[in-house]
This record gives structure tokens, sequence and C-alpha cells, in this order.
């Protein structure tokens, strides 16, 4: 059912009036654009690099909705967002994120991120624990050398017409309010985060205190190993290491994920009697 209803999803997270709430907020100075679904506990997606609500959440979004509040946000120059003159950091995107959460009203969200979104997903929950109940984080790493050599090399390499792209190029150009000259300029910024050497202190990262959900693909561009040193360093951690799977989780493993998400999301927290 997960995978048959992606072509829906796809259409629907394309445009902003399918959406059962949609729209803008304006916070720290620049423009968000968000989509809020279903009824329940809040459930934030946080999407990767370069990539948009579309391309990360099509097969997981609609499902997680029939349960939860689904609060699903855009990045500054991702997706339906407008772009800055200049570059967002990821901790200048957990903050506007924060923001967003504050202008909803909302407070002890659980966070779902994919790759850059899981890295903003864990700053939120450092920098602004009151947001933050539970944290999913997929693909997510804290510095450079926890990223294969072949992603790596390919990274510094990525032209903007590159084939592999298409897809998630289409996605912008299709609605982005910069229009498709502006995509080069995307990527060369998220090249840019993803080349640093340290993301994330391992010493900051050891102070989130929500619980959270590691998950890395057997054949993730983030190693295993990291995901496995990551997983110990947090104080309260699960591990969920998916087979013949790469970087890409959320959408080809949506129908595995969907209950193992749902089970951490609504393991009663440690300190209910």
């Amino acid at each position: 059912m997960l995978i048959g209803m992606a072509a829906a999803a796809a259409l629907a997270l394309a445009a902003p009036d399918a959406a059962s709430n949609s729209g803008y907020a304006s916070v720290n100075g620049v423009k968000l654009y968000y989509e809020v679904r279903g009824a329940g506990a809040p459930v934030v997606l946080l999407h990767g690099g370069i990539n948009t609500l579309e391309t990360t959440f099509a097969n997981l979004m609609p499902e997680l909705a029939r349960k939860y509040r689904v609060v699903a946000v855009e990045q500054v120059g991702h997706g339906h967002s407008p772009d800055t003159e200049a570059p967002r950091t990821y901790e200048e995107m957990a903050d506007d994120t924060a923001a967003l959460l504050g202008h909803l009203g909302i407070t002890g969200a659980d966070l779902i991120g994919w790759s850059d979104g899981g890295i903003i997903a864990l700053l939120v929950a450092i920098r602004h624990p009151e947001r933050v109940r539970r944290v999913v984080a997929s693909g997510a790493n804290i510095r450079l050398d926890a990223l294969s050599p072949a992603f790596v090399k390919w990274a510094k390499a990525v032209a903007p017409d590159d084939k592999s792209l298409d897809k998630v190029r289409l996605a912008y150009e299709r609605v982005s309010p910069d229009g498709p000259a502006h995509w080069p300029t995307l990527l060369a910024r998220d090249r840019a985060l993803w080349l640093q050497p340290v993301i994330i202190e391992k010493g900051r990262l050891a102070t989130v205190k929500a619980p959270t959900l590691v998950v890395s693909g057997d054949g993730d561009s983030v190693l295993v190993e990291h995901a496995v040193e990551f997983y110990r360093t947090l104080p309260d951690a699960q591990l969920c290491v998916l087979p013949a799977t790469g970087h890409n989780t959320f959408v080809p493993r949506a129908a595995w994920l969907l209950p193992m998400l749902t089970s951490f999301l609504d393991a009663p927290d440690k300190t209910t009697k």
C-alpha cells in the first residue's frame, strides 16, 4: 500500500494547495514553507540537502499523517522556501526550525530527519531541547571522515547537470520560487556544508537528552562504523541498520521503517509510571 501510493503522494507534496494546511512563516528574517497534515502528537519531517519534501518523504508522510500531526518543513533555499543572499549554516537552519515550531505553538515534538535533515534534528535537540521529545536521524554524520571516500569524491566533483541529480533537480525546479537558474547556487551551498571537517563536536552530541533512533543503510554513504559510534555516543539511543540499503532510506524502505518508527515514537517515556 505504501509503495502504491507513491505517485499520488508525490503529486500532493508538490502542490502547496493539496496539503491539509500549508503556508509560509516568517522567522529569523527568512521565509519557511511548511505543510501540516493529520492530527495527534506532533511529528516534524526534515528533508535532506538539495532535496524537497517530495523527494524525501513522498512514501512516508501520508502514512504518518494517519496517526500523527505531521509538520513538514522545507529549509531556506530548498523546495518552496526562497533562498537568501547569504548561505545558511546547519545551526541557523536548526534555529529556523525551532522558531517555526514556536510560531506554530509546538513543544515536545518528535523530529524525523534524513541526511542533512538528521543533522538539523540533532542540532535542534542540542540548541532547543524544549522543542524536542524524540529524534529519528537517518544518514546523519557529525564530521567529514564519517563519509565514504566514494561519496566525498562525488560531492567534490558533481556538476549541477549531472544525471544522478535529475530527480531532485526536477523536483526543485517544479516548486522553487527562485527558479531553475538558482539550482547551481543551491548545490554549491549544500556541497560546502557536506564537506565541512566537523559539523557537530562529539561532546555536544553527547548532550542530546532526547531518545534517538539512529538509522543507517548497510551501504550508506555515511559509514556504518560512524552510525555505531554515533549510537554509542548518544545517552539514550537505539540503532537500526537496514540491509541492502544505501543512503536513501525513507523512500525505498518506507514499508520497513513505518512500523519501526511508530513503535519508537509510541514507546512510553522513561519518566512515565
